[in-house]
């Protein structure tokens, strides 16, 4: 068996390594923002909800804050959904995301209800890959804009329940 001169060795090694470390140092820097990102989604969603049901403050500030923490979500969760579009979290945040603007901006039902099937569909594709996820389950029971809950409504509250016996609020 011939060897391969050192340098050569090398070079070759070099020329193997260079584009793997390359892409595994893109790929992580990919799931660092997305990560950033959902944090600040996670964050937003949670200051949504202290200043809607916040008492002190006039309906006319408060609705303007949470407008403006709706665009700064939506913000968060677009660059997640560039990076890493089959995240789950990332699903999960956009359908809270799309409920929280069918709550705060309550136009006319069909609208409303349009806005509420992209959630449902969120939901679905953040359920695929966690099924086992009572949060999950009552969210998407939570898309029903009907009034009377369907056989798939029912499901889901079946199963939030089902996964999470002891947690009332997701009953």
């Amino acid at each position: 068996m011939t060897r391969l001169p050192t340098t050569n060795y090398r070079l070759l090694t070099t020329i193997i390594l260079t584009p793997i470390l390359c892409l595994l140092t893109y790929q992580a820097t990919k799931a660092s923002i997305a990560a950033v990102q959902l944090n600040n989604a996670y964050y937003f969603l949670g200051q949504i909800s202290q200043q809607y049901f916040q008492k002190d403050q006039s309906k006319t500030q408060n609705h303007k804050s949470v407008k403006t923490l709706l665009k700064s979500t939506q913000k968060a969760l677009s660059t997640v959904g560039k990076l890493t579009p089959d995240d789950p979290d990332y699903h999960n945040l956009s359908a809270n995301l799309k409920i929280w603007e069918a709550l705060i901006n309550p136009t006319q039902k069909l609208v409303q209800g349009k806005i509420l099937q992209q959630a449902k569909k969120h939901y679905l594709i953040a359920l695929k890959e966690q099924p086992n996820n009572p949060f999950l389950w009552s969210g998407l029971a939570k898309t029903d804009s009907s009034g009377s809950p369907d056989k798939y409504t029912l499901n889901a509250i079946k199963q939030a329940s089902h996964y999470a016996p002891h947690e009332k609020h997701i009953q």
